[in-house]
């Protein structure tokens, strides 16, 4: 899954049923959220960030994977 299908699938989890509704929130437009989820622009981290802040899982947008996976991996990496 590309990281534009991810971002939709988060913003409708975080409850943002719009483009819209995301791009007021994090102060860009509802075609930048469009272009985003199209993967046709990259996403910039200060809007990544805020994205984090308004509940949506940036970790898993980026790599496909929860932070709890993640956490995971780390710790394991860590123990060996």
């Amino acid at each position: 899954m590309s990281i534009g299908k991810r971002l939709l699938e988060q913003r409708k989890l975080a409850g943002y049923s719009s483009q819209e509704q995301l791009g007021d929130a994090l102060g860009v437009s509802f075609t930048t959220i469009a272009r985003w989820e199209k993967d046709q622009s990259p996403i910039p981290s200060d809007k990544l960030v805020g994205m984090g802040a308004l509940g949506l899982d940036a970790v898993y947008i980026l790599t496909g994977k929860t932070g709890d996976k993640i956490g995971r991996a780390v710790q394991q990496e860590c123990r060996d």
